[in-house]
């Protein structure tokens, strides 16, 4: 009797981690297609940008309000890129408060907006991923 249990058990198990595994595959596939849809959205969006007026850079507009792995990213970024991020975003909330911009050679163009960010964010959502899985096993 106990043999058959412990089948039953093992029969479970294996289908709820078969399950699990595939959700994740499913839920990496829709992230894929998300950043390829937002890829595009973005560039649209990045010719008519006016954060890059102010000084900002487009992962200075990640917010971590209400997502946890943004929130973790930022936190593992290093002090110097935090530093820098924090003084973007100041002098951005001083020139909007004076409805005023950049003077046009200190403006961020493509060539110096650079991703500093988003490889964290990356990790930290991968990192989640991993253990919503694992605590699911």
């Amino acid at each position: 009797m106990a043999s058959k249990t412990a089948k039953s058990v093992a029969k479970y198990v294996g289908s709820y981690a078969r399950a699990m595994v595939q959700r994740h595959e499913e839920l990496m596939q829709r992230r894929l297609q998300d950043e390829s849809v937002k890829t595009r959205a973005d560039k649209l969006m990045m010719t008519s940008a006016q954060h890059r007026k102010v000084g900002l850079v487009d992962d200075d507009q990640l917010y971590d309000t209400y997502r946890d792995h943004v929130h973790e990213a930022i936190q593992r970024l290093p002090r110097e890129e935090q530093e820098g991020r924090v003084f973007r975003h100041v002098q951005a909330a001083y020139l909007s408060a004076r409805h005023e911009i950049l003077p046009k050679e200190e403006q961020i163009t493509e060539a110096n907006n650079r991703p500093y960010a988003i490889l964290y964010v990356n990790d930290a959502l991968d990192e989640m991923h991993a253990k919503l899985y694992w605590e699911h096993q």
